[in-house]
């Protein structure tokens, strides 16, 4: 996709990415997803494991995609999120593997942070929030992605 005027517009790629993204809790129904946004070559978005009001924060790992076997950590756990992200990471892959784009790939892992309180969830959603102004203020953004 590409950022025009401080707004994302999707390829067919990012309104894949898109509907898998909020397609997450019917697979997983203990998830509610909050903020987030598809930008042209990578996604950021908050995901809340359990109940939102009483489980604040969830366990996570930093850091590795997992395969479906497990992982160097131990075997994966249903609803963890290394699981969420596989399984969306997967779904998107296939998609696009199916759709006329058979080099598409993601990066082999992905950033975590646990939100703590409610002062942290705020600065993350405006994070997610301004994330298409800072790509067209960044120089060496490129001006579209998989078009």
């Amino acid at each position: 996709g590409a950022v025009v005027g401080g707004s994302v517009r999707l390829s067919s790629i990012g309104q894949a990415a898109d509907m898998w993204w909020r397609a997450i809790p019917d697979h997983f129904t203990q998830v509610t997803l909050d903020e987030y946004i598809v930008m042209p070559n990578h996604v950021h978005g908050i995901i809340v494991i359990g109940q939102p009001h009483t489980s604040p924060s969830a366990e996570t790992r930093h850091g590795a995609s997992q395969s479906p076997g497990g992982s160097q950590f131990g075997p994966l756990k249903f609803g963890s999120l290394p699981t969420i992200v596989n399984a969306y990471k997967g779904a998107v892959t296939r998609w696009c593997r199916n759709n006329a784009f058979p080099d598409f790939g993601w990066q082999a892992r992905y950033w975590d942070h646990v939100v703590r309180d409610e002062v942290d969830l705020n600065r993350i959603r405006q994070y997610i929030a301004d994330n298409p102004a800072r790509w067209e203020a960044e120089t060496d953004a490129p001006a579209s992605v998989w078009m």
